[in-house]
């Protein structure tokens, strides 16, 4: 996990329990966020089209194109091997 806003009650390896809550009004509430990485990419479609031809004489063509976002890969700034890889040496090819 990688940032969360409201310290849980009870943390285990696989969950994070909240709660119990004592002493709350009714109807209220407390806004809380939890982030956590996500390694893998996350393909959205943005757009999906395909074209079928059909020709006169039986012909059958069929195009399809994509585009395709990676949700997951979200680089704050600019790209840097240098900031990726700091333990390699710069000077070696």
């Amino acid at each position: 996990m990688h940032y969360i806003s409201t310290k849980p009650t009870t943390v285990s390896t696989d969950a994070h329990k909240f709660g119990p809550f004592k002493d709350v009004a009714p109807l209220s509430f407390e806004q809380f966020q939890i982030f956590y990485t996500f390694p893998f990419p996350l393909p959205v479609f943005r757009k999906a089209t395909r074209d079928i031809y059909v020709s006169h004489w039986g012909n059958v063509a069929i195009d399809e194109y994509f585009k395709i976002f990676n949700e997951a890969a979200g680089i704050k700034g600019q790209f840097s091997r240098i900031d990726y890889m700091p333990h390699v040496n710069p000077n070696q090819g």
